[in-house]
């Protein structure tokens, strides 16, 4: 049994197989903790709600925390290892230790650069878009919930669970100043729209070190492209911001392959060559130095988009020439066995060569019912421009 009290004289609670090592921080909803597992070798920090619960809120609290581990597998979403109700009732939320502390501690320092702020917001932006397409609302984004890992990677942290358990000073569980007019205005009690709003406001503040309502982004030296991404997310009223995060993602994409090509030009492929998916994330840091992390299940992590080289020629290209040498080849070891056998007939069956009489195509109708999953229209229009194509057609005619 822990000995150590909290401000309100409830003990430190009490978590299998770990052991208390101090306390983290304690805000208006909870404290927390950061214990060791012992087994496992581990930090964890456990968050615990300032009051007990009563006995239908506990097991909406359970329920809640369960339904919460789904959004885990992002790799931009703390991780939430479990949940439980301790001997005092109170909600206790087993969660990954972000090493790094959080956004909001780094902008008490300094600002943060255009492209580290950039590369922020889309993984912000891909995580949220996760978080919607699972039918779960943040309603909390600010930068004291965007904690950073290890490598410096941004992990989006406390998401809107029994936000009137936990007894927030609003009710949906917003903060004031990183909130949308229409959560302030008790016209919505949060959704994907207020989300967005919000991670506009704290994209601002990551690049001025303050709250948007105490600031003019005109007067900061920003890209004018930035100012306005962050002026739709952060518009008035709902419908003049972005469709959804997933759109907002793609236009920060632009504007961060716009300024790499500006100061590298032919670094980078152009963000509509990249393969589909969560993939988001052009650079890391401000050094120009990608940060790594380790992969999760599902979706795949954020990868850097220096570390994607594309060839100047088209792979079916590659394809094409290959099989032009390839026949080239296989054409002077026809000629030279005829030379070296006079007239004496070869059997091509027997050098693996596809003619009339062997080859074995598929009946019309299966043919247009099989689609070839591997073979896109860009590839058929790359051949059909190619020179060996060209000079097909002009034979033909």
């Amino acid at each position: 049994m822990h000995h150590i009290t909290e401000p309100n004289a409830l003990p430190v609670p009490q978590v299998p197989d770990c052991v208390f090592i101090r306390m983290l921080g304690s805000g208006a909803a909870a404290n927390v903790y950061l214990f060791r597992h012992v087994q496992q070798h581990r930090d964890l920090a456990v968050k615990v709600s300032h009051q007990p619960l009563h006995y239908q809120d506990q097991q909406r609290f359970q329920s809640e925390a369960k339904a919460l581990t789904a959004l885990s597998a992002h790799p931009h979403i703390l991780t939430i290892h479990g949940s439980f109700v301790d001997a005092c009732g109170r909600g206790c939320l087993l969660l990954d230790y972000a090493t790094n502390g959080s956004c909001q501690d780094l902008i008490r320092h300094q600002p943060m650069s255009v492209m580290r702020t950039l590369d922020i917001g889309i993984q912000l932006a891909d995580a949220l878009s996760f978080a919607h397409r699972q039918g779960f609302v943040h309603r909390d984004v600010k930068p004291s919930n965007v904690l950073l890992d290890a490598h410096g990677l941004p992990l989006l942290a406390d998401f809107g669970i029994c936000a009137h358990l936990y007894q927030t000073s609003v009710i949906t569980g917003h903060s004031p100043l990183w909130s949308a007019p229409e959560v302030l205005a008790g016209l919505s009690g949060g959704n994907d729209m207020s989300d967005m709003y919000s991670m506009g406001a704290t994209l601002a503040a990551l690049l001025t070190g303050m709250p948007p309502e105490r600031c003019d982004l005109d007067t900061y030296d920003l890209p004018a492209d930035l100012v306005r991404i962050l002026r739709r997310l952060m518009a008035h009223h709902p419908d003049d911001r972005y469709g959804s995060m997933r759109e907002c993602m793609h236009t920060l994409q632009e504007v961060q392959y716009r300024l790499i090509h500006e100061a590298e030009p032919h670094a980078l492929p152009a963000p509509s060559d990249l393969p589909s998916g969560p993939t988001v994330s052009i650079m890391a840091s401000s050094s120009s130095q990608p940060y790594t992390r380790t992969p999760s299940a599902h979706p795949k992590p954020v990868t850097p988009l220096r570390r994607i080289r594309r060839s100047h020629i088209h792979p079916s290209l590659h394809t094409l020439l290959a099989i032009i040498i390839a026949a080239a080849l296989l054409a002077a070891l026809l000629a030279a066995m005829l030379l070296w056998h006079g007239s004496e007939t070869v059997d091509t069956d027997m050098l693996g060569v596809v003619n009339d009489n062997n080859r074995h195509m598929p009946p019309p109708e299966v043919a247009s019912t099989q689609p070839n999953r591997h073979f896109k229209h860009e590839d058929a229009t790359a051949i059909a421009n190619s020179p060996a194509a060209t000079c097909e057609a002009g034979v033909s005619s």
